[in-house]
């Protein structure tokens, strides 16, 4: 019988993944689907297997495939292992069991790590199976795609563990992991759809270059492999892209399974019903759910009510105030509802009322007259690496190593678009059906750090 004082719990594990089976055994079937049709295909001579094919079917499913599969398959691992603690009775009895929550947690964690790795180690053998048959028995790729699986794995279970530890329900814990890895879509649409309202030249692309935020984004921006141009590959010929930034992600992955951990050893039992198991969290939850649909749904109300009675195409201040902060205190209290499970929640009220129009007055006010700069923001040249430029339906790319001079005539004419912004927009505001469009100007600028500016304007 297993010390009290063990760190892992081999009874446990084996229990989980046996309970589970069907999770990862359906993994396992439709990952094993791929290599087995690679056989088939070459089988039936369609196509023809090379070393350069080896490590492309590698890096495709590394650097393609592996973060979307990774994201997802996490979020339902996740679920399923920490399922225990979102059931009153299911976690009295588990924290019952002369077992200590260290070993209760670092033996929940590797056995999510197991359903992920088991997968693709089968996948990994009938490939390399495969790949022998045909004369081509490569380890080394196989081994740096497993490499990437578990360091993959261990950061998407472990943030996918972050929320079910604060969660008390399954399917907020859904919700905010996925908030989190589609959040810089989302900021984006957001961004352009408001900020194109307030300023000028934010057209319907805008960048708000927070990809780092969600590591499924910023690890398929960043990461990547090639082969320096060799026709026969080896493995000292591959050049990795981005591994730092999978280092540091993972690193801070880590951090947050550590963070995870100290959370589980002072989760209370009895938070089991709750929508979240610390209170500290529900304002927080409040207040940010007030923000979101005051922006979305202040938007929206706004659009609905005044686009077709002054059809112009900047906000009017004052209105679009009064929409963010209706929408905003609708949003809190119905976060208050879904937290406390009641309706009653309107005590005190005064104190989200005062919040939601403060947030709504300073963000539109903010915007509305430009006190953070970045409708005039134009770039250094020294910080740009390349220009992107369209006059109309004429396109022109320039590197500012190439043709510097080229880059300073570009940087020029935006300068001045952007110092006459109030006289555009003056013209603007005479509406979408009587303004008559001169030129279509727009400019992206990469800078060498890797980010973009991008800005569009109807002059």
């Amino acid at each position: 019988m297993l010390s009290k004082n063990s760190f892992f719990n081999g009874t446990i594990f084996k229990n989980t993944l046996l309970t589970y089976w069907p999770v990862w055994g359906l993994a396992s079937f439709i990952g094993c689907l791929f290599p087995i049709g690679l056989l088939f295909a070459l089988m039936g001579g369609d196509i023809v297997v090379s070393n350069l094919s080896c490590y492309t079917y590698c890096f495709a499913f590394a650097f393609d495939a592996l973060p979307v599969v990774s994201t997802i398959y996490a979020l339902i691992v996740s679920i399923i292992v920490w399922s225990y603690l979102n059931q009153t009775r299911h976690v009295g009895f588990i924290h019952s069991l002369p077992v200590k929550r260290t070993a209760l947690f670092i033996t929940n964690f590797f056995s999510g790590i197991a359903m992920f790795m088991i997968p693709y180690l089968l996948m990994a053998v009938i490939f390399v199976l495969v790949m022998g048959i045909n004369g081509h028995l490569m380890i080394v790729p196989v081994m740096i795609t497993l490499a990437l699986c578990l360091c993959e794995s261990v950061i998407f279970f472990s943030i996918a563990t972050f929320f079910a530890m604060i969660s008390g329900s399954g399917k907020m814990a859904g919700f905010l992991y996925s908030f989190l890895m589609l959040f810089p879509l989302a900021a984006n649409s957001l961004a352009s759809a408001i900020l194109d309202r307030f300023l000028f030249g934010f057209g319907r692309d805008y960048d708000t270059n927070l990809s780092y935020i969600s590591p499924v984004v910023h690890i398929m921006d960043r990461v990547s492999a090639g082969m320096d141009g060799h026709i026969s590959p080896a493995y000292e010929h591959i050049i990795y892209y981005g591994m730092d930034v999978l280092l540091w992600t993972f690193v801070a992955s880590v951090v947050v399974l550590i963070l995870s951990f100290i959370l589980y050893q002072k989760r209370p039992s009895e938070s089991a019903a709750n929508v979240f198991c610390f209170r500290i969290i529900n304002p927080i939850f409040h207040y940010f759910i007030m923000m979101l649909s005051a922006l979305i749904f202040g938007t929206f109300i706004y659009n609905l009510l005044f686009d077709s009675l002054w059809n112009t195409e900047y906000f009017k201040i004052i209105p679009i105030i009064g929409c963010m902060f209706v929408a905003g205190l609708i949003g809190y209290f119905v976060a208050k509802m879904i937290t406390q499970k009641s309706f009653r929640v309107f005590k005190r009220a005064y104190i989200p009322v005062l919040v939601t129009a403060v947030f709504a007055a300073l963000f539109c006010l903010t915007f509305s007259m430009d006190l953070t700069g970045v409708q005039g923001r134009v770039p250094d040249r020294a910080k740009i690496e390349y220009v992107d430029m369209r006059l109309n339906s004429d396109n022109l790319i320039v590197s500012e190593s190439e043709n510097p001079e080229l880059v300073d005539e570009i940087r020029d004419l935006h300068q001045y678009v952007v110092d006459h912004a109030d006289e555009y927009k003056k013209k603007s505001t005479v509406g979408y059906d009587e303004k008559k469009s001169v030129v279509d100007f727009s400019v992206t600028y990469t800078l060498r750090s890797g980010k973009t500016l991008s800005r569009s304007y109807e002059l």
